[in-house]
């Protein structure tokens, strides 16, 4: 069994563990605010042929 004490340091740990992964990972991809290519998904709520009862804008 854990204690509270130990879970939260393992819970620390584990958040530094991944805020240092993905700032590696920004490092590698070179702008950390680029996303991979969803470039060809259209979100349907977003398209004005299917806003207003299908009347459009």
């Amino acid at each position: 069994m854990s204690s509270p004490a130990i879970y939260r340091l393992r819970r620390l740990m584990l958040e530094q563990w991944i805020e240092q992964a993905i700032a590696l990972l920004d490092q590698i991809d070179g702008d950390p605010d680029l996303e991979d290519g969803d470039d060809d998904f259209t979100d349907e709520r977003e398209n004005p042929e299917r806003m207003m009862g299908g009347q459009g804008l």
